[in-house]
């Protein structure tokens, strides 16, 4: 891999102007021109698919505390860009969004299954929604008929948003809807008595009916 893509940096200034000397500080070298040890930060850039209208750019992180930190993270920006094939561009652009907004945000660059996850899901690649704003958003634009939308909006109502609805749609894992599964019984099982002692005929039956639907 090219080491020029990975160098030093500093906050020193010219004195005439005031204007930062950026990688062009002398005191970033040694006299055989290797990179100071005691002096600077590391840095890295990193050529980023074009903007969709066809403008350059590059990924720049600087202030790392080591080589080795500046390399890894420069691979692992590449690893992520390569999730997408050459001719998906549309992919491409927005891994290059994502890994952009995250190093101006002095963020950690995305992990690799989770934007893995978001292409194979053709899911945003920005911030992952909770299940709650993905099932809101599902229900919004899933063609049905009343009746039977009605019946899925009870359902992400009254049962999935309460238990999983805060949990992002990435970090979500079978342990969570057996837990909401053990929650639902057990709450069932704490209504049935109630039901039990109500008197034919009480509207509070029906509401009960109501909550457990």
């Amino acid at each position: 891999m090219p080491a020029e893509n990975i160098f030093k940096r500093c906050g020193c200034r010219y004195p005439d102007t005031g204007k930062p000397m950026g990688n062009n500080c002398p005191k970033l070298r040694r006299p055989n021109h290797a990179w100071s040890s005691d002096h600077g930060r590391w840095a890295y850039h990193l050529e980023l698919p074009p903007t969709i209208d066809g403008i350059r750019r590059q990924l720049r992180r600087s202030g790392l505390p080591t080589r080795r930190a500046a390399a890894d993270e420069r691979n692992h920006a590449r690893e992520l860009l390569a999730l997408a094939p050459p001719w998906d561009k549309r992919s491409r652009r927005d891994i290059a969004d994502v890994l952009q907004a995250a190093v101006r945000a002095k963020k950690p660059l995305p992990e690799i299954d989770r934007i893995r996850l978001r292409l194979r899901g053709d899911i945003h690649l920005g911030d992952m929604p909770t299940v709650a704003e993905y099932l809101t958003n599902w229900l919004t634009h899933h063609k049905v008929d009343a009746n039977t939308k009605g019946g899925y909006e009870s359902i992400i109502r009254v049962h999935l948003i309460p238990y999983l609805g805060d949990i992002p749609l990435d970090k979500l894992r079978v342990s969570h809807v057996r837990a909401m599964f053990t929650a639902i019984e057990q709450r069932n099982e704490e209504l049935l008595p109630a039901k039990a002692s109500t008197p034919a005929g009480d509207p509070f039956q029906g509401s009960m009916r109501a909550c457990r639907a």
